[in-house]
């Protein structure tokens, strides 16, 4: 019954969250019309954008590919997913939630020792 709640929750909060941004669209609207600045990247600075990003994703890809099933599925759910401890030890049946952290933390830190460049990439996303 708690996740139910917690849903609920969630759903309350996005819903708040999706009218402000409403309201400060309409706001940003009219401030917009008064000053008029935009930016534009060269050509080449975008090309240099998506070359870096490319980097970054195969840095990922090749980290993540270091780790055990069970380690990507748990970095799964908690990055990409955004789903709490305790929903993931629920999926992966895990029923220590001290576990299900501790799986996560030696997955990152896996990750970290494969390869010196993923301390950066990772901040960089965060």
């Amino acid at each position: 019954m708690k996740h139910i709640k917690a849903y609920l929750f969630k759903s309350i909060r996005r819903k708040i969250l999706e009218h402000n941004k409403k309201t400060e669209k309409e706001q940003s609207k009219s401030i917009s019309n008064l000053i008029d600045f935009e930016v534009i990247f060269s050509p080449e600075q975008q090309l240099i954008n998506q070359q870096l990003s490319r980097d970054k994703q195969k840095i990922l890809q090749n980290a993540l590919n270091t780790l055990t099933t069970r380690q990507r599925e748990a970095i799964f759910h908690y990055f990409y997913e955004g789903l709490g401890y305790e929903e993931i030890g629920i999926i992966m049946e895990i029923s220590n939630l001290k576990s299900v952290r501790n799986l996560i933390y030696r997955s990152l830190n896996a990750m970290r020792k494969q390869s010196s460049d993923f301390g950066k990439v990772l901040f960089s996303f965060l």
